[in-house]
């Protein structure tokens, strides 16, 4: 396993948006990105994506919805119940995306209590 896939499975940073970090992650063993995605990533946690052409983070609250094979690996599949919304959707890489603070703050307790345990 690689020194990325056993730091991520430990601790993850969730403003950490740049390019170097989606190649490792793209780049990191198959089992290992499914592993971080189920941990850092649960299915329902709300994101926000992060738009190139903008630089920002779209207006736009998504749902993680499950985990999509891709050729590089794996990656976020998302969903948002407001049918007023462009149809958008891409599968995507975790690096590419902002979760709620609220989500963050229950994944990390949750992390701490279960490393107590």
């Amino acid at each position: 396993m690689s020194f990325y896939g056993k730091k991520a499975l430990v601790w993850w940073d969730y403003n950490d948006f740049s390019k170097e970090s989606s190649i490792r992650y793209a780049h990191t063993n198959e089992e290992k990105q499914l592993e971080i995605l189920k941990k850092w990533y649960p299915i329902g946690t709300k994101i926000r994506i992060y738009t190139i052409l903008g630089s920002n983070f779209s207006k736009t609250i998504w749902e993680i919805d499950g985990y999509e094979k891709m050729q590089w690996g794996w990656a976020l599949s998302y969903k948002n119940d407001d049918v007023t919304k462009a149809p958008f959707y891409k599968p995507l890489n975790p690096h590419r995306c902002k979760v709620l603070e609220e989500y963050q703050i229950k994944i990390k307790r949750e992390h701490k209590l279960n490393r107590i345990l």
